[in-house]
């Protein structure tokens, strides 16, 4: 028998999959506290913020930026990338569960029914960029600590996986917003 998370899924009962969208929920809620503080310490050096980083795309840039950010940015952005491997997992149960809710609130059959199904998995998707991002991140602010050349196409690759990581969630929020004004009302979709 094939392994078919989508069919596992949709045998969920739905207060479960509340209690999960809930859980999952306020642990992002509450993880943005930390998130948060170690932002204003990266901001606080007088660079920006973690998403520059992760958008850095080249040696030059990230350079300018590691050094303006010194050894308490560096250290903030370490710290932030550390836990954003467990925050990452709360948006992808929220995401994930909060999208399954919505898509059974649509008519079956509709195009929001059918897009759902698809769409409901770009949290998990965005998650293992994300993921991926942060392994390149750690490594970047390491070879910068130990004063190696930073890896240029690693560089691209994190501004590939962060552009890739935001366009899925912002993708999945737009689904979700559509389907909670437009797809629970009618079978226009079909």
């Amino acid at each position: 028998m094939p392994l078919d998370p989508g069919s596992r899924l949709d045998s969920v009962p739905s207060p479960s999959l509340r209690s999960v969208t809930v859980a999952a929920g306020a642990a992002f809620v509450a993880m943005t506290v930390p998130m948060q503080l170690w932002e204003r310490r990266m901001r606080a050096t007088g660079g920006p913020g973690i998403v520059r980083l992760q958008f850095a795309g080249e040696p030059s840039t990230a350079y300018s930026l590691l050094d303006r950010w010194g050894p308490a940015g560096r250290r903030a952005a370490r710290q932030q990338t550390w836990a954003d491997f467990a925050y990452l997992k709360t948006y992808a149960y929220a995401g994930v569960c909060g999208a399954e809710l919505l898509r059974r609130r649509t008519s079956p059959g509709t195009r929001w029914d059918r897009s759902g199904r698809v769409v409901r998995w770009l949290p998990v998707i965005a998650a293992t960029f994300d993921a991926a991002e942060n392994v390149l991140l750690l490594r970047t602010l390491a070879a910068s600590e130990r004063g190696e050349p930073l890896d240029a196409a690693a560089l691209r690759v994190t501004r590939a996986a962060a552009g890739t990581k935001f366009t899925l969630l912002l993708g999945s929020i737009c689904w979700a917003v559509g389907a909670a004004t437009i797809g629970t009302r009618s079978n226009r979709g079909r």
